[in-house]
C-alpha cells in the first residue's frame, strides 16, 4: 500500500541523496478508453490571469484545428509554463491507451493541480479536429485531501474516475516530513521516558501517583500525535485519499513506530506490579 512507503521516511531521504542528481520527470496520467482508431486527444488548460502562454513549436499541431480553433478560452497543456510536455500514446498498436503531461519536479504537479485545479479533454478526429470536449475534470480534489496523479477517460461517455491520488501537504509540510519530524521526538522522548521508569523501578519507595503519571503523560505526547496521525490518515475519509482499506499492515506498522514506546509501557507495567508487591509485602 502507499502509505507504507511514506513511512520509511529515513530511506526516502536516503534516495533523495543518491539520486539527487537525476531529475525525473513526474506526470499526470490520463489512460483513455474508447478511443476510435485515428482518434487522439488533447489536455486543454484555462489559463491563469498572468500567465505566460507559450507558443506551440510543433508544427503538426501548430497547423492544427485544435490549435486554432476557439475552446472557450482553453489552451493546451503544452502551452502552460510549468508544463515540461505532453506525450499521446494512442498508436492503433498500443493496448493501453493514455496521455501523459509532465513536470519538471514534484512540486510543479502539485503546484499545477493547486493554481488550475480542472482540466478538460478535448477528443478530435484523424485530422485533429474537435468532434467533442468533456465537462471540467477536478484535479485538486474538494472531497480528499489529494489531488488527481492518474486518471481514466472514456472518450464514449465522457466520464472520468480518479485511479490515484497524491496527498497534499499539511501547511507546507508533506506527511513524510511530518513523519520524521514526529519520529524525531517521539523516540527521543519514549527512550528518555523509559530511562526513569527503570529509575522509578530501582527506588525503594514508590513516587507520588501524580509524578508518575504526569511524567508519563508529558513524554508521551510525541508518540501519541504519531499514533494519531497515522491512524487519522488511515482512518479518516478525507485523509485517506485512496481509500485504502486498514488491515493487519497498519497495525505492524503501529507497532513498529511504536516500539520504543511500547518499551515504556513494558516499564511501567513492571513498576505497577512491584510497586503492588512492596504494598502487600508492607501489609504482612
Amino acid at each position: 500500500m502507499k502509505r507504507y512507503k511514506l513511512m520509511i521516511g529515513a530511506l526516502v531521504i536516503l534516495a533523495a541523496l543518491i539520486f539527487g542528481g537525476c531529475q525525473p520527470q513526474y506526470s499526470i496520467t490520463i489512460n483513455l478508453d474508447g478511443l476510435e482508431q485515428g482518434e487522439r486527444v488533447f489536455v486543454l488548460v484555462y489559463p491563469a490571469e498572468g500567465d505566460d502562454i507559450a507558443e506551440i513549436t510543433d508544427e503538426d499541431i501548430a497547423g492544427s484545428a485544435v490549435y486554432r480553433d476557439d475552446k472557450d478560452g482553453f489552451v493546451l497543456a503544452e502551452q502552460i509554463p510549468s508544463v515540461g510536455g505532453v506525450d499521446f500514446f494512442g498508436a492503433d498498436d498500443v493496448k493501453e491507451k493514455h496521455i501523459d503531461v509532465y513536470f519538471y519536479d514534484k512540486d510543479d504537479r502539485k503546484d499545477f493541480c493547486k493554481k488550475y485545479k480542472t482540466i478538460r479533454i478535448a477528443t478530435c478526429d484523424d485530422r485533429w479536429q474537435i468532434t467533442n470536449v468533456s465537462k471540467d475534470i477536478e484535479l485538486w480534489c474538494t472531497d480528499k485531501h489529494g489531488f488527481v496523479v492518474e486518471g481514466e477517460y472514456d472518450c464514449d461517455t465522457g466520464q472520468f474516475f480518479r485511479k490515484e491520488l497524491e496527498k497534499r501537504d499539511y501547511h507546507g509540510m508533506d506527511n513524510s516530513e511530518i513523519y520524521i519530524l514526529l519520529l524525531t521526538l517521539a523516540v527521543p522522548a519514549d527512550l528518555i521516558l523509559f530511562v526513569v521508569l527503570l529509575v522509578f523501578n530501582s527506588k525503594q519507595r514508590p513516587v507520588k501517583d501524580l509524578t508518575l503519571w504526569l511524567t508519563f503523560g508529558l513524554l508521551s505526547l510525541p508518540s501519541l500525535a504519531l499514533s494519531g496521525f497515522y491512524l487519522a490518515e488511515c482512518i479518516v475519509p478525507y485523509l485517506n485519499v485512496n481509500d485504502e482499506p486498514f488491515d493487519g499492515g497498519d497495525i505492524m506498522i503501529l507497532i513498529i513506530m511504536n516500539f520504543t514506546w511500547l518499551m515504556a509501557w513494558g516499564a511501567l507495567i513492571i513498576y505497577q506490579v512491584n510497586k503492588g508487591r512492596r504494598s502487600t509485602f508492607d501489609n504482612m
